[in-house]
């Protein structure tokens, strides 16, 4: 016995006393026609009355224990991995599997599990094996090994772990692999009611459970028996003797034995010659040379013998335990609490919460209403910011409609000349105490208070809500425009003149101030609405009919430029007088001032005003008529001729015809007038002394030549004429060559993530090991497992974008040549982007994966996840929920995914703008991004973990960068200077650490030990590299610049210790370095983005006053500013560059946007006050610069098509742009419709504020 110890092991194959059939000699199951149908051998075989019973009088109780004792023999149910199937077609119209009678119904069949070294030749069949010993010794009891011998034993007493109840063992867990399969019956499945017994299938049948709880209480039985008989031993040793007597007594028990493969091993003397009818010879001692192993016949014979007696059922007394009707009779009372608390009457002035409608398909909101003492009614938001304001009048006719249905709490009020107001009320008492207060305010009128009522559904068709006027006003303002100038009535729109009683009254309303002057964009209190409502409404009651309108916008849009001086004279004679005295001029001229949001000294504002008197000759008169106001204007008579009135809701045909009609006012490229069948021509003026000079031509090799607008024109023409085809060959050449470096990097690595990604799907979809993941989800392992590759390379190289300090120095070696380095931010979210979309991806794939997992049987997916499952017989396999949210792999996917979502919507360019704290913070969740990238594939669920072969690397490079980063971080820096400007910029200047050395347009990146040390903000310095200190231009955006512009108020006393200190890294490096590496540069700045702009100015005239030999020869500055005092600080930069510009190496040109959006008039008055003040004082009215202040967008592509002129031998132009992103594409856009003619070349490096 213990020479033949391993003979049979578990897991060992059967012995086969006959040679293997299968079909082809191999592994191939023999299938019909060879073998019958299984369906119909079922049918065939257990075809008969059930219910007989033995002729042998074998019992029920000896057929479970056959099973018993045949499951400590043989085990052959576990399946086989890579699973393999057998299909058992059903025939057709079988009347329990196609009662459709379909013909295309089968069962399918998984094989059972083979030995991995048979199977190879027909030399070599396929052999099943055994998962348990084929020894008769107690496996069924005790288990087939020792881990499940020892999760069974209790560890106390020698005894076998029991549950609850002494009397029954403890419930099966999850180490055991106990069959769990559902009750066929009631369906419920689970280990509830699961014992834990030695037996895989002890608890398959209630039979096999009973005799597995009688070996269960016989080796306590034995245990507490040798406990009592010896005190001494302990539990090893009480638990192996116990063990050994009940093993003994199971096999040499006569009544309970069983042949096994040779019937010369252990003799059997009752239960085998009963149940078989047959004596088996004499038992003559052990003969060791006796192979004991299991072989297949056996397997089969033994298996089905005992199937053809097992019964369809057994019948037992029904047990009535009691049968209690709980008749849960629920009493469902809807308990409606109304508090019938006393409506309290608010007054007029506390105002009333209700809800206003706004439409059909609007939502309401709440609102409050409010009757003033002035005999107005507002209407106020949550805030109690005033919405509407209707004032009633004496002599105004007030309709009001009350619905009669839906609870009575709905209102409509109709005003003349005012849209309805529709409220709903929180009920009828609420209602009626708002129409008594309205009855009290209306008592004393003539009119007085109509009041109706009405179905609510009708009140809502009768109203004229406020999105039905705007509707009707704007078809109104587009035939008003179409009458005005002749515009085409198709384009204009019709006008819905139906037989509604709402559109006849919309139609007879009268604008409010309010609304004029939101027609016209502007404010209704600004000086200029009240003097031009004033002269409108001719009839003083206060609004302006459309009669009084068009009168108005005759004048504008045909009017002659006498007509157009005449109505601002007459706007502006406040008394009548038919004089403009001076007063009333300054008054005029602060109107303009005031809505342009400039701050002009009343000083100032007075010498304006006496020069434009003086020049024209009008120095010793107080007072102009109006003959003398339009000599005046003699100078500007084109740009009155083409002043137009900017209204809101205008006819598209209207907006067409303004452009057609006005002119560029700029001083450097401008339209041709009234040319409108040639858009593309351009013509430059006579006078362009900023585009270059003489003195410019000259230093490149050229004479001065006067532009010839025709000539120019002629040849633009002839360059557009080519054809669409050749155009976009140009611009795809222009581009490569722009950005072939970019295009160069982003095809590397994007060919190596797509390498990494076929390399997967290939390995996962040909080339790898049978392990049935393939077979049960093709295309959702395909899918992610290429991206976890792809997406495994770029979170790891993202790193290397983020090196701040190795990239600037990177930047000064040849690879710049070959990488460009400016564009890490810009590839950081490149590569972010794809990644996301790549886990996106990689997500849809799993979930593909997670939805076939969970709808395949336990069996396949011990297969597949043979370290995660057991096929312990249930037919339902775990839900998606426990793939993602109970699994390492699922929850890090998840919270992956959500720190991904958090990092992309906090890096975006609206919230990283509104608020860069939280960008900041949450762009720190990549420590726990990547924690969780290494968590999640470690867990090895489908491959080894193969993340840090991409990782290491650029963690190290990172961690070593970011080390250097903090050596510098860590220096306290003083602040030398701070200064709090106008709009909200503070200005910074602090200490020059030893050895810092930078170059003009770099940033940095500082932390305000007052604020916290470890929240860094970068900002461009807009020192120059020659001054000893750093400067920095702060403007107050979010909460961080706001508290840093508060910290750094002025101290008391000016004790500079008092400001907090800074820590400072960088430099770090832009495009806009290599502003000096072209002959002529341009530089665009709009918004905060004109900040690295400021050190070069500075850097480009200090080395020219030095005479240091550069390559630049000209420097184009375009600064575009929403408003002249947006960014003051900068106008001092200008201005100090302007004084020390004495080669005239930088031409600076100004736009301010915001005056481009208002009323055109007021635009075109301070054009004219703006040339006035730059003639007499060689300065902008705005800036107070010598730079050309424009009003309105600069024409980039107009720009650039004349540096083309005036520089003709400049092969290549660089343009540097700075500042939101539509203002940087609109010149990315005008670069490359440049580029596609065969003239300089312009190229733009761009970075979005």
């Amino acid at each position: 016995m213990i020479q033949l110890s391993s003979l049979p092991p578990a897991g060992s194959r059967l012995q086969r006393l006959v040679p293997a059939n299968y079909a082809d000699g191999v592994y191939q199951a023999l299938e019909e026609p060879l073998l019958p149908n299984p369906r119909r051998l079922s049918d065939a075989v257990t075809q008969g009355k059930a219910g007989l019973a033995s002729i042998h009088n074998r019992t029920v109780l000896g057929v479970f224990f056959g099973y018993h004792v045949l499951s400590d023999l043989v085990s052959v149910e576990t399946p086989g991995c890579p699973a393999e199937f057998l299909n058992i077609y059903i025939p057709r119209g079988d009347p329990v599997f196609d009662p459709d009678k379909r013909g295309d119904v089968v069962l399918p069949f998984q094989r059972s599990r083979w030995d991995r070294k048979t199977g190879q030749s027909p030399s070599n069949p396929r052999d099943l094996t055994n998962q348990v010993t084929g020894w008769l010794d107690g496996s069924a009891i005790y288990g087939s090994s020792h881990s499940w011998s020892d999760t069974l034993r209790s560890f106390s007493g020698g005894q076998l772990a029991s549950g609850a109840d002494p009397a029954f063992p403890k419930e099966s867990q999850d180490q055991l692999l106990m069959w769990m399969a559902p009750d066929p019956a009631t369906g419920q499945g689970g280990s509830q009611g699961m014992y834990a017994f030695g037996a895989q299938r002890g608890n398959r049948e209630s039979f096999l459970q009973a005799l597995g709880l009688l070996w269960f209480r016989y080796h306590n039985l034995w245990a507490r028996r040798l406990a009592r008989e010896h005190p001494h031993w302990g539990d090893e040793e009480l638990f192996q003797h116990a063990r050994k007597r009940v093993i003994a007594t199971y096999q040499a028990h006569s009544n309970f034995s069983f042949p096994l493969a040779n019937p010369q091993n252990i003799a059997l003397y009752q239960w085998l010659p009963s149940f078989l009818q047959k004596n088996p010879p004499e038992y003559s001692g052990y003969r060791p040379f006796m192979d004991p192993s299991i072989s297949p016949e056996f397997v089969v014979a033994s298996e089905q013998f005992f199937s053809t007696m097992v019964p369809p059922g057994v019948y037992m007394s029904l047990v009535v335990a009691g049968v209690v009707a709980h008749h849960r009779n629920q009493e469902r009372k809807k308990l409606q609490k109304k508090g019938k608390e006393s409506l309290k009457k608010e007054t007029a002035s506390a105002g009333l919460p209700v809800m206003e409608w706004s439409g059909p398909k609007e939502r309401s909101y709440p609102v409050t209403i409010q009757l003033t003492p002035d005999r107005s009614l507002q209407v106020l938001d949550k805030r109690l910011t005033v919405l509407h304001t209707i004032q009633l009048r004496s002599l105004q006719q007030v309709n009001l409609i009350l619905s009669s249905n839906r609870g009575r709490r709905t209102l409509l009020l109709k005003i003349p000349k005012e849209y309805d107001l529709v409220l709903l009320f929180n009920s009828e008492e609420e209602r009626g105490v708002f129409v008594q207060q309205l009855q009290d305010l209306c008592i004393s009128w003539a009119p007085g208070l109509h009041m109706t009522e009405m179905d609510e559904k009708e009140l809502f068709r009768k109203a004229v809500t406020k999105q039905q006027r705007a509707g009707i006003l704007e078809i109104f303002f587009r035939q008003l425009f179409a009458q005005v100038l002749d515009i085409n009535q198709a384009d204009a729109g019709s006008l819905p003149l139906d037989s509604s009683q709402q559109v006849r009254e919309a139609l007879t309303c009268e604008l409010s101030r309010a609304e004029f002057a939101e027609s016209l964009g502007l404010k209704s209190q600004d000086l200029f609405v009240e003097a031009m409502f004033s002269l409108a409404d001719k009839d003083g009651n206060g609004y302006l009919s459309f009669r009084e309108f068009l009168d108005i916008l005759v004048v504008f849009m045909k009017g002659s430029p006498e007509d157009k001086s005449r109505l601002m004279f007459t706007m502006y004679d406040l008394d009548s007088n038919g004089f403009l005295s001076k007063d009333e001029f300054f008054t005029m001229m602060r109107s303009f001032i005031e809505i342009s949001n400039n701050c002009l000294s009343k000083a100032q504002l007075t010498e304006v005003v006496e020069s434009m008197f003086r020049e024209s000759g009008f120095q010793d008169k107080e007072e102009l008529t109006w003959e003398d106001f339009h000599f005046m204007l003699r100078d500007h008579d084109s740009d009155l001729r083409f002043t137009q009135l900017c209204v809101k809701g205008g006819a598209k045909g209207a907006g067409d015809i303004f452009k057609q009609r006005s002119g560029y006012r700029v001083s450097f490229i401008t339209r041709t007038p009234g040319n409108s069948s040639c858009p593309r021509e351009l013509v430059l003026p006579l006078k362009a002394p900023e585009l270059g000079s003489a003195g410019l031509k000259k230093k490149l090799g050229k004479k001065s030549m006067g532009p010839s607008p025709r000539l120019y024109t002629e040849a633009v023409q002839e360059k557009l004429q080519r054809g669409f085809l050749a155009q976009k060959l140009q611009q795809f050449k222009r581009f490569v060559e722009n950005y072939r470096r970019h295009i160069m990097c982003v095809t590397i690595f994007s060919a190596i993530c797509v390498g990494l990604f076929a390399d997967r799907a290939y390995y996962y979809g040909f080339a790898s090991p049978p392990t049935d993941i393939e077979e049960t989800t093709y295309v959702g392992i395909i899918l992610s497992r290429g991206t976890a590759a792809s997406i495994s390379f770029m979170f790891s190289y993202i790193l290397l974008t983020m090196c701040r300090n190795l990239i600037t120095f990177l930047r000064e070696t040849f690879l710049n040549r070959y990488i460009p380095f400016d564009a890490a931010v810009d590839f950081h979210r490149w590569i972010a982007m794809a990644a996301v979309v790549l886990a996106v991806l990689h997500s849809a794939g799993h979930a593909v994966n997670v939805y076939i997992f969970s709808v395949s049987p336990l069996s396949l997916l011990t297969c597949v996840f043979p370290n995660v499952f057991v096929n312990e017989g249930s037919k339902f396999p775990p839900k998606y929920y426990w793939w993602f949210f109970e699994t390492v792999p699922g929850m890090t996917g998840v919270l992956l995914l959500l720190v991904l979502a958090i990092m992309y919507v906090f890096a975006s360019h609206h919230f990283r703008r509104h608020s860069f704290r939280g960008f900041w913070l949450t762009h720190h969740l990549y420590v726990v991004l990547y924690a969780l990238l290494i968590i999640h594939g470690s867990y090895a669920l489908i491959q080894l973990p193969s993340f840090h072969i991409y990782f290491l690397v650029p963690a190290i490079i990172y961690g070593g960068d970011k080390l250097v980063s903090l050596s510098r971080k860590k220096v306290e820096i003083s602040v030398v200077k701070a200064e709090l400007l106008p709009s909200g910029v503070t200005y910074l200047q602090f200490q020059r650490p030893q050895g810092f050395e930078y170059k003009s347009g770099q940033w940095v990146r500082i932390a305000c030990l007052g604020l916290g040390t470890n929240e860094y903000h970068p900002f461009t310095l807009t020192s120059a590299p020659h001054e000893d200190t750093l400067s920095l231009h702060i403007r107050a955006v979010g909460p961080w610049t706001t508290r840093l512009r508060e910290i750094y108020s002025p101290p008391v006393g000016g004790i500079y210790a008092r400001y907090p200190k800074l820590y400072l890294d960088g430099p770090f490096g832009e495009g806009h370095q290599e502003w000096h590496k072209f002959e002529v540069s341009v530089l665009v700045g709009g918004g905060i983005g004109v900040t690295p702009f400021a050190s070069i100015l500075k850097d480009l005239v200090f080395k020219s006053s030095l005479g240091s030999q550069m390559l630049c020869k000209k420097i184009y500055f375009i600064w575009v500013t929403r408003t002249q005092r947006q960014f003051e600080w900068l106008a001092d930069i200008i201005r100090e560059v302007e004084e020390n510009d004495h080669q005239d190496l930088v031409s600076v040109q100004i736009y301010i946007t915001q005056l481009a959006e208002k009323f055109d008039l007021r635009t075109t008055m301070l054009y004219i006050c703006e040339r006035h003040f730059q003639k007499v004082l060689n300065r902008s009215l705005f800036t107070g610069l010598r730079s050309v202040t424009h009003f309105g967008r600069p024409p980039f592509e107009l720009f650039f098509n004349s540096l083309q002129e005036v520089h003709p031998e400049v092969r290549k132009i660089g343009v540097f742009s700075c500042g939101p992103p539509g203002m940087t594409k609109n010149v990315e856009k005008s670069c490359q419709l440049i580029n596609r003619r065969d003239q300089a070349h312009f190229v733009h490096h761009y970075e979005n504020f």
